[in-house]
């Protein structure tokens, strides 16, 4: 997979940033080979650097205004699981965040909700990874999904609750 200098990607970390350029690097110091140099949109005086090479790994596109707004419109389909032991669900849950399958995200956020809500009704809250769980995938979707669409952070959650309600 090759990225175009200019363009906006998302780096394994989740972050995202500008593909600025291709550099020749020698960083073991015997062999030169190119890289992508990416520079976070939330730091700019950070940069990393990716083999051009082997890059399909750790850089992915952007989602495109189209893929979020299906996404969104799929959202009423995600399926409530919830794993009852806590050290499987913890992995589970970390094995998502790591991963790029934005439909697993969504259900995975999905039935954190559901159980937060249960939660609640029983005047009780959130074991903390659970809780640390959704909070990070929670940022991992809004910050894509504010960048593509153009809007604040803040304003993602209300943007999907009126496109789920049309």
């Amino acid at each position: 997979m090759n990225f175009n200098i200019g363009d906006y990607v998302v780096y394994f970390s989740g972050e995202i940033c500008l593909a600025d350029s291709i550099v020749k690097r020698k960083f073991d110091g015997v062999n030169e080979i190119n890289y992508y140099k990416l520079i976070p949109v939330n730091a700019k005086k950070s940069s990393y650097y990716i083999p051009c090479n082997n890059c399909e790994k750790k850089i992915r596109n952007l989602l495109t205004k189209d893929e979020i707004l299906r996404l969104i419109d799929e959202m009423p389909a995600a399926a409530e699981k919830w794993c009852e032991d806590k050290n499987a669900r913890k992995s589970l849950f970390q094995s998502i965040l790591k991963g790029d399958d934005y439909h697993k995200l969504l259900d995975m956020m999905h039935s954190l909700y559901v159980q937060k809500e249960k939660q609640r009704e029983k005047g009780r809250k959130l074991q903390a990874s659970d809780e640390k769980a959704m909070i990070e995938a929670e940022h991992l979707l809004f910050q894509e999904f504010a960048f593509v669409l153009k809007i604040p952070e803040t304003q993602v959650d209300d943007f999907i609750k009126e496109r789920l309600k049309q």
